[in-house]
């Protein structure tokens, strides 16, 4: 009983900042990468710079389907943990990390291969096809 009450004393001094920022600093670094990437591309052409924003439209949603099961796993692990079944809570990461790595193998294996079909569906002109095809693959 003493254990459930210094939980409930240590969960009170935990701030919306304290868990949040990781998050904050996750966003950050991803949209900085995707500036960056335009900044130094547009050293070379403009061409390139239209072909990387068409293909970072495909990486964002690649990042959507992993954030998607990254949540999922995290709310089961806070359940789990929430309701100190430690053994499930660790069954669960590294069921979810194995699930994330078999999903981003497959995700990373049908972007390059159907590469093509996807830079067509956004009417990608032929001249920027190989900006796109060599930074997607």
């Amino acid at each position: 009983m003493s254990k459930a009450l210094d939980n409930q004393s240590t969960l009170k001094k935990v701030t919306l900042f304290s868990i949040t920022w990781p998050i904050f600093i996750e966003v950050f670094l991803q949209t900085f990468l995707n500036i960056s990437d335009i900044f130094m591309l547009s050293f070379i052409s403009d061409d390139a710079v239209a072909a990387i924003g068409v293909v970072n439209q495909i990486m964002m949603f690649t990042f959507v389907l992993f954030n998607f099961t990254a949540m999922g796993s995290g709310v089961v692990v806070a359940q789990f943990y929430g309701a100190w079944k430690l053994k499930d809570v660790s069954i669960t990461i590294a069921n979810a990390l194995v699930l994330n790595l078999l999903f981003g193998i497959v995700i990373s294996a049908a972007v390059v291969i159907f590469r093509h079909p996807f830079l067509n569906m956004f009417n990608l002109a032929p001249d920027l096809m190989e900006y796109a095809n060599i930074y997607i693959c």
